[in-house]
């Protein structure tokens, strides 16, 4: 079986539908109760050829098939955001040449070749590593597969793996005009060359015209500018605009290690996530891999950017694109099925995209329903970059104030607004030490949050009251 989506309601037995009938039965089912996911011991799952009649409780009803899952998980497929078609499987791998000093760590390790030691893999294991990482990803629960850089060649096989398995990708040759190595020392080199870096962008373009929508529409194209330091400017650029004509998203990795976030310092004054925003690469259709050190990372010791408001506001655009295409989208349904209700807001739930993409591929394909179909996708994609920046968001601030996260009424991203614009404050009066920020913001959480006629905790009030500068505070509501 494949898995296809989040079920249904967890109390609902559909009617039968034309086609055989599995049940799933006897396992933990996590299902969708039309508000959030819940549990379901003893649970079961029905489907009909690709769709999925019931998720939930105990099936009574008939069945051609059963299949026992005592002891197992059913839920709905997993979506992994960064994978590596080079041979990650969802496992630590342990390289040779990788290094793990601390300027070039991020999680584990860092790697670049000696050069001229390592040379491509035949087509062969190519083809052999890139079948065990999705299949890998496939054991561990993922159906939806964000490959953010792989092995090159032989992309009509990748395309052909992709509809072989039944798993659903988003990926694309990796582009970059800066080559990485170390030396015998394990000192890290980069050398540039911008006519290689324009024939990997040609590659990138020439893929998403063939394969964007291959595997029945589970293939879809993302430009892969491979790292923010490994990119010149002018490739960056070039990249986005290329995605944008394709009407493709775009990945970089990003704050992945301490070298990349001086390298981008030296080399453009910036922070790599100011920097990206200023050259226009932030957007609706821009995802990044890491972000690991930002300004509120404590070994970047750079406590004058603006990352988690960027991070903020880009999380924001991405939400206003959103809502414009959800209500586009009820249009177009409307216009096609007045009688269909759609509960406010659910075009976000993975079961409703689901039934609403389903009832779109039946439908016959008019001007409207194509159209439909591609916001709906559009839809999908930016709930999984929205959902994935407030996890991220949500990791940085619990590193710098976890006691903001703690104050009643002020989640991630009221904490993370307030640290923004703190932090700029705090650089006009020269004050840049973390437990200032800290107590400044903890000041205006107590000012604007607490509730009324309550005073000050004792150990708040030992705080200056001064306030400083002269911007207001950002409205503390999530």
């Amino acid at each position: 079986m494949r898995p296809v989506v989040a079920a249904t309601g967890a109390s609902r037995v559909a009617e039968r539908i034309d086609g055989m009938r599995t049940v799933i039965e006897g396992g933990w089912v996590v299902a969708w109760n039309g508000r959030s996911h819940e549990v379901h011991e003893q649970g079961s799952v029905v489907f009909e050829g690709e769709r999925i009649v019931h998720a939930g409780g105990p099936y009574p009803g008939a069945a051609d098939t059963r299949i026992a899952a005592r002891g197992k998980l059913v839920s709905p497929g997993f979506i992994n955001t960064h994978v590596h078609t080079a041979g990650n499987g969802g496992d630590y791998l342990l390289l040779d040449m990788a290094r793990n000093d601390y300027r070039t760590s991020n999680y584990m390790a860092f790697a670049a070749p000696l050069k001229g030691k390592m040379t491509p893999p035949p087509p062969e294991a190519t083809a052999a590593i890139r079948a065990f990482v999705l299949l890998h990803a496939l054991r561990n629960g993922t159906t939806t597969v964000i490959d953010v850089g792989g092995l090159r060649g032989d992309w009509d096989g990748y395309a052909r793996l992709v509809d072989d398995l039944g798993v659903r990708v988003y990926g694309g040759p990796p582009f970059r005009d800066r080559d990485t190595y170390m030396d015998a020392q394990g000192r890290l080199t980069y050398e540039e060359d911008t006519a290689v870096g324009r024939e990997r962008l040609k590659e990138a373009v020439d893929f998403a015209r063939k394969f964007d929508g291959a595997a029945g529409g589970r293939l879809r194209a993302l430009f892969n500018a491979a790292q923010v330091e490994t990119c010149s400017e002018p490739l960056l650029r070039a990249g986005k605009e290329a995605a944008a004509e394709m009407s493709a998203p775009i990945h970089t990795h990003a704050g992945g290690n301490l070298i990349e976030f001086q390298r981008i310092m030296d080399e453009y004054r910036k922070t790599p996530v100011r920097f990206l925003a200023d050259i226009g690469f932030l957007d609706e259709r821009t995802l990044l891999g890491h972000v690991v050190f930002t300004t509120a990372h404590e070994w970047t010791r750079y406590p004058f950017g603006d990352d988690l408001r960027l991070l903020v506001d880009h999380r924001e655009r991405l939400v206003r694109h959103r809502v414009e295409l959800n209500s586009t989208l009820l249009w177009h349904l409307h216009d096609l099925w007045p009688e269909l209700e759609i509960p406010a807001r659910v075009l976000t739930a993975g079961c409703w995209q689901e039934r609403i993409a389903g009832r779109l591929a039946r439908a016959e394909q008019t001007a409207r329903v194509r159209i439909a179909r591609d916001e709906l996708r559009r839809i999908r994609e930016l709930t999984r970059s929205i959902d994935a920046l407030q996890r991220e968001l949500a990791a940085l601030v619990a590193e710098l104030a976890p006691q903001l996260l703690a104050e009643p009424g002020c989640g991630v991203l009221t904490a993370a607004k307030l640290i923004g614009e703190i932090a700029d404050q705090a650089i006009e009066h020269g004050r840049h030490q973390r437990p200032f920020l800290l107590g400044q913001a903890l000041q205006i959480v107590e000012e604007k949050i607490a509730p009324d006629g309550l005073e000050p905790s004792p150990a708040r009030a030992t705080r200056g009251r001064a306030r400083i500068g002269t911007r207001s505070a950002p409205r503390c509501s999530n």
